[in-house]
């Protein structure tokens, strides 16, 4: 959805100074065609995966962000690692975005929604607006509350697949997917 997203902003005039756009655990790119994605030459991408998510094939991130259609110093893939430490368990899967402000556990705010997510988001439009936070060190995930750096981040301009197999590629055979499964 993102990546069309993008190019009917574009289409519209909205964006002309400053575009931006961030796909996390992103899935199928549809209305984009086949081959290269066209996207204005200044707009800054960031691409998000999570270690451990199962609901998406990293194949199909890696597979657009190689496709999208602007300079390479424009787009940036990142993988946000997890961490067990004693009784915490930092878990990056496809659930890594989703934090409300409600006291559940599962859907808390913690370290990889502000140095995975927040961070990285916020660096991207800094970047695309003002040029400023372009070299953003996208790998520091920050520390644990006794000063013990937590685990980097991957940031990348040429990503491979962490695996396992998804069911997207691997199981469907890229049957719903309009854009070629690598």
């Amino acid at each position: 959805m993102v990546p069309r997203m993008t190019q009917l902003v574009a289409e519209r005039g909205w964006g002309t100074r400053s575009l931006w756009a961030a796909m996390l655990a992103p899935f199928y790119s549809y209305q984009v065609g086949g081959g290269p994605i066209a996207l204005p030459v200044h707009a800054r991408v960031l691409v998000s995966g999570y270690e451990h998510d199962v609901f998406v094939d990293h194949r199909i991130a890696i597979e657009t962000f190689r496709a999208l259609g602007v300079p390479d110093d424009h787009k940036r893939y990142t993988v946000v690692l997890g961490e067990r430490r004693g009784r915490w368990n930092l878990g990056s899967d496809h659930l890594t975005p989703l934090s409300l402000p409600v006291p559940l556990p599962l859907f808390a705010e913690d370290a990889l929604d502000r140095y995975g997510i927040f961070r990285p988001v916020d660096g991207l439009a800094r970047c695309a607006r003002w040029g400023e936070w372009c070299d953003l060190d996208l790998t520091d995930m920050g520390t644990w509350s006794d000063g013990a750096p937590f685990r980097a981040a991957i940031s990348t301009d040429d990503p491979v697949d962490l695996g396992p197999p998804a069911i997207e590629c691997d199981l469907l055979g890229g049957l719903l997917n309009p854009r070629p499964c690598p």
